[in-house]
């Protein structure tokens, strides 16, 4: 690798990696959180909830921004706002001005996650692009991985508001090596918005997750939910119709290989987003173990992911991606069929065990399923 090339490949290694720990460390401090501001957990879980559906509402349309402007400036933004929300979050008087903060923090994720990937394989001949998605996505359970514990031990010595403080302080690391190794990108000639496009994906995610989210409580939710559902044929519609869409909706009919393995990572990560937030109450409130306890036991999935990763990612530039995915995908479906059998007496070690499953399944199947993905695009 050329020195610009490492200096990329660690700008976004760094960015995906705090980025991911600010997730998972937060997961351990959400009954700490809820009690400094007495509120219900209904209310606090909106501090992870609005994080998941600004980043989900908003990627697509900053993913289109990305490829028809400059990746380099939305992905500097992105790290900056980040880190100010973290500072937000810290300093906020109750759970609301938290929310609202969190909120601008999926704004920001939007803008990182959106185009981190294609800043670092753009810099890479293709032979090596399963490589690096490897190591973007070991970036991603490293985050993963030393989050449970550190947030653990920061939340039970200093305090969750530490979490953020010291986030946003390393954040600012991996805004100064983007600044220097990320070179500028001109915008692409006669390139158009599509802003009823935009408008339309962004209004179709938003209302179905917060109508799913708050599906309970009365009929008004569950309408947002509908107009999201509604929406999406509207969506799709217009883009067929539109000369600049923000999605090549047709590239999901044309190329079966594309569609379905973006239909695997809805399944998978639909299946799987809930293990570390719900273990991590179980562990806490079913099995009472400390938040520093927690965190190690926690720490066990996202390791095995670490190390599978990077090796599967090479694996499937010489392997048919789809085989290796489709392994990782059964060993994750074993794995969650296991963890739905513990109760309140079950082994803390089997725990572990049934947590390493999944992380091994996690590592074949996240690498090469990208691979798999941007194999079937320009």
């Amino acid at each position: 690798m050329t020195s610009q090339q490492r200096g990329i490949l660690m700008a976004v290694f760094v960015t995906t990696l705090f980025s991911t720990f600010m997730g998972s460390a937060l997961n351990l401090s959400i009954t700490d959180i809820s009690s400094e501001f007495s509120c219900g957990a209904t209310t606090v879980t909106w501090v992870i909830n609005i994080f998941t559906v600004v980043t989900a509402a908003l990627s697509i349309s900053i993913g289109h921004l990305g490829d028809i402007t400059d990746r380099r400036r939305i992905f500097l933004v992105g790290i900056a706002l980040f880190a100010l929300t973290c500072i937000g979050c810290a300093c906020s008087p109750n759970v609301y001005v938290m929310i609202a903060f969190r909120a601008l923090q999926g704004a920001a994720s939007a803008m990182i996650l959106a185009v981190n990937i294609p800043v670092l394989i753009n810099s890479f001949p293709p032979s090596r692009r399963g490589a690096m998605l490897g190591y973007s996505v070991t970036a991603v359970y490293v985050g993963l991985a030393i989050g449970p514990v550190v947030g653990g031990v920061l939340n039970a010595t200093l305090g969750w508001r530490s979490i953020f403080f010291i986030t946003g302080a390393l954040l600012v690391i991996s805004f100064l090596l983007a600044w220097k190794y990320i070179p500028r990108k001109q915008a692409t000639a006669g390139a158009q918005q599509d802003p009823l496009g935009n408008t339309l994906s962004i209004a179709m995610i938003a209302l179905l997750l917060v109508g799913l989210s708050l599906w309970s409580n009365g009929w008004w939710a569950k309408a947002l939910a509908i107009i999201g559902i509604v929406l999406f044929p509207c969506f799709v519609i217009w883009e067929l119709k539109c000369e600049h869409p923000t999605v090549q909706v047709r590239l999901f009919a044309h190329d079966a290989g594309y569609a379905l393995s973006n239909i695997a990572a809805l399944l998978n990560y639909g299946a799987t987003f809930a293990i570390s937030y719900t273990i991590s109450l179980y562990l806490q409130n079913v099995l009472g173990l400390p938040t520093s306890v927690a965190g190690i036991v926690l720490i066990s999935q996202p390791v095995i992911m670490a190390i599978v990763s990077p090796f599967a990612g090479r694996l499937s530039d010489r392997v048919a991606p789809y085989k290796l995915a489709s392994l990782g995908m059964g060993i994750i479906a074993v794995g969650l069929f296991l963890l739905s059998t513990i109760d309140a007496n079950t082994p803390v070690a089997l725990i572990v065990g049934f947590l390493m499953l999944i992380g091994l399944g996690f590592g074949f199947f996240s690498s090469p399923n990208n691979n798999a993905v941007l194999s079937c695009v320009d």
